[in-house]
């Protein structure tokens, strides 16, 4: 009787998914008898993640499904196939599944501060059309309205006003993942970007594949909501993306205030004290 280790790890069809998986599993793991060993190890030796266990978990399936296909007189797909085809279906099940919160009236007419236990990043992007830049503003509050950690980023690319703001929110969420927040609140200016992503309105297909990408990155957060608000709330990341037009790639503020951008803040603060 063949052993689930041997199903899922010894033999040379699963090396050859494993491999094709880039999950970094090297083929001498020495005694994997059973698949809950083969776990064991992602785990408690790699140290793997959850998007990871996710994906190890995926393609033991599919070899599960290939192998009964084959037995049932079905293709033999191949390694690569096996491998891509899993990434692309737990990417697809985990946009689907992602539960998305909807704030959209906190911020119709100016900046609110974030929950108490939340931070807001509120993004933003300006066109450089003649050197062919964009330019991209990233500014994180605490609940006090503190700026945490600010962002100034230039990229060279050829994108139109709608996929420039759906780039930002992409960005913003890499940026706020990367600098280890997990309960986040992101907020900008458009409109179509917001609905987009509330699933409020199908997104044009010229951003389809970034509002797919950003709601995938969305997924990893223990809390994440994204919310709408003017420009008038949104002249912080803005100046921040103007700003982008000085530097050769980017720079990044911690625990402190840009000068170009204090009096931006407290405009923020008066309105917030005023209203």
């Amino acid at each position: 009787m063949e052993s689930s280790g041997h199903l899922f790890w010894h033999c040379t069809r699963a090396q050859e998914v494993w491999k094709a998986s880039n999950l970094g599993l090297k083929a001498n793991l020495g005694e994997i008898h059973e698949f809950i060993d083969l776990v064991w190890y992602a785990r408690n030796v790699k140290q793997m993640d959850v998007q990871a266990l996710a994906q190890l978990f995926m393609i033991a399936w599919a070899i599960w499904s290939n192998r009964n296909e084959i037995q049932t007189g079905g293709s033999r797909k191949s390694a690569s196939l096996i491998a891509r085809w899993t990434s692309d279906y737990l990417e697809e099940f985990q946009v689907a599944n992602h539960r998305v919160q909807i704030n959209s009236t906190d911020s119709e007419f100016g900046w609110s501060l974030p929950h108490s236990s939340s931070f807001k990043l509120n993004v933003d992007g300006a066109i450089f059309e003649n050197l062919c830049l964009v330019g991209i503003g990233v500014v994180v509050h605490d609940h006090l309205g503190l700026v945490r950690v600010a962002l100034s980023m230039k990229i060279r690319a050829l994108l139109g006003p709608l996929e420039i703001e759906a780039k930002v929110m992409e960005e913003g969420l890499r940026f706020a993942w990367d600098r280890g927040l997990r309960v986040a609140n992101f907020e900008g200016d458009s409109l179509m970007a917001y609905q987009s992503l509330t699933n409020s309105a199908i997104p044009p297909a010229s951003i389809s594949n970034i509002i797919l990408k950003a709601l995938l990155q969305a997924s990893w957060f223990n809390e994440c909501n994204f919310s709408f608000t003017r420009r008038i709330g949104n002249k912080v990341a803005h100046g921040l993306a103007q700003y982008a037009w000085h530097l050769f790639d980017s720079s990044i503020w911690l625990e402190k205030t840009p000068n170009f951008i204090e009096n931006l803040v407290s405009q923020d603060v008066l309105f917030l004290s005023s209203s």
